[in-house]
């Protein structure tokens, strides 16, 4: 058997529930256990996002710019165009996301009849 899973980072909650379906072995509590195992948050983003130089005087701030939430539409442009092929395998990929959504939720009907 083979299995495939597409995760959308965006929608955490709902991957691990997708992955916890597929393979139940990873789900947050097992029938008949009293054990369980939530999923780690390990890899968190750095408060810092590495942007700039450290200032001598600023030896905490590591560097830290404030950068605006939504840039601006030239970059907006620039990014979209550099990122063409990532655009396209991230729509792809919340296309499946949704199909295998529908497709467990089927599952789950055909268990219970």
């Amino acid at each position: 058997n083979q299995f495939t899973v597409v995760g959308i980072l965006s929608r955490l909650n709902e991957t691990i529930d997708m992955m916890s379906h597929s393979f139940p072995w990873l789900q947050v509590e097992i029938e008949e256990s009293d054990m369980k195992c939530p999923f780690p948050h390990s890899n968190k983003t750095p408060r810092n996002n590495g942007c700039g130089k450290m200032h001598p005087e600023e030896s905490t701030s590591k560097g830290h710019w404030d950068l605006p939430s939504d840039p601006d539409e030239e970059t907006r442009r620039l990014i979209e165009e550099h990122n063409k092929l990532d655009i396209l395998v991230y729509e792809a990929a919340l296309q499946q996301f949704e199909l295998q959504k529908v497709a467990m939720v089927m599952s789950d009907e055909e268990d219970t009849e």
